[in-house]
């Protein structure tokens, strides 16, 4: 659950009267599946004798202060949902990577284009990238 999602949440339930009881009962659902969605550990990578010990797990973040660690990821129980582009944003990755538009100004024409084996793996690191980012 995204912090701008937790906050409509908070507001619907800040303001019952307003969100209405539709409002409340999305709220305390979406703030449920955010707490599930808590990490139950984290893995994090520290130095020890001049020697980088990875993949080490812990429950407590005290663990990772102590150890001075890095590369911190959090565990989850369950794994989390997957959030895909839309097609605008395929479309914008598409333009910045490749300098043109993807349906060429006219989305109804629909006309193809052909790529290079560069451009074409170009293309799809940056949706990659994109991907990673906003499902981390």
């Amino acid at each position: 659950m995204s912090i701008e999602a937790m906050r409509l949440a908070l507001d619907a339930l800040q303001d019952p009267w307003k969100s209405g009881p539709d409002g409340v009962a999305s709220a305390i659902t979406a703030l449920r599946a955010a707490i599930e969605q808590a990490p139950v550990a984290w893995m994090y990578d520290f130095l020890s004798d001049n020697e980088v010990i990875r993949d080490w797990v812990t429950q407590s973040q005290e663990d990772i202060k102590r150890e001075h660690g890095f590369n911190v990821r959090p565990l989850y129980t369950a794994p989390r949902e997957w959030v895909g582009l839309t097609e605008e944003e395929i479309e914008d990755e598409w333009e910045r990577v490749t300098g043109h538009s993807i349906f060429g100004g006219n989305r109804s024409a629909g006309r193809s284009m052909f790529l290079s084996p560069d451009e074409v793996i170009h293309y799809t690191q940056a949706i990659e990238t994109k991907l990673k980012n906003q499902n981390a």
